[in-house]
């Protein structure tokens, strides 16, 4: 298996795994009212998913890698000021120690966001590295 097949199941992996924590932290159905779907949610979820689904099929091809490397950026950044400001609106709300903010906060969320950004970034430049080889 090579280098660049492995980054993009890495890639697939995180961006799975924040998809499928978002559908624990942010369920689109509440159990109080299975039928209808919770809109304020639905956000929470369409970023992991355009990101497991589009960025993923956009690392594909060398030729489509740069739009997948400005998507995953944009989750990155999207994540880490949303989530952020979650957990420092908990951090005042709750006041809770600085143990406990960094446990229970979202930061352990934007670690992974950021992995998938990093993954991608290592991906783009293995697939776009024969590209600069050629221009020496």
């Amino acid at each position: 298996m090579n280098i660049r097949r492995c980054l993009w199941i890495a890639l697939v992996l995180l961006a799975g795994g924040g998809l499928l924590l978002h559908l624990r932290v942010h369920p689109l159905y509440l159990p109080s009212d299975l039928e209808h779907i919770n809109m304020a949610n639905l956000f929470a979820f369409m970023f992991p998913l355009v990101d497991l689904i589009i960025v993923s099929v956009l690392f594909m091809s060398p030729a489509t890698s740069a739009y997948g490397y400005l998507l995953n950026g944009m989750f990155a950044v999207y994540a880490s000021v949303l989530m952020g400001h979650m957990s420092i609106y908990g951090y005042f709300v709750n006041h809770p120690s600085l143990g406990e903010w960094i446990f229970t906060s979202t930061l352990p969320d934007i670690l992974i966001a950021w992995a998938d950004f990093f993954t991608g970034c290592a991906l783009f430049y293995v697939l776009q590295l024969p590209k600069f080889d050629k221009a020496k």
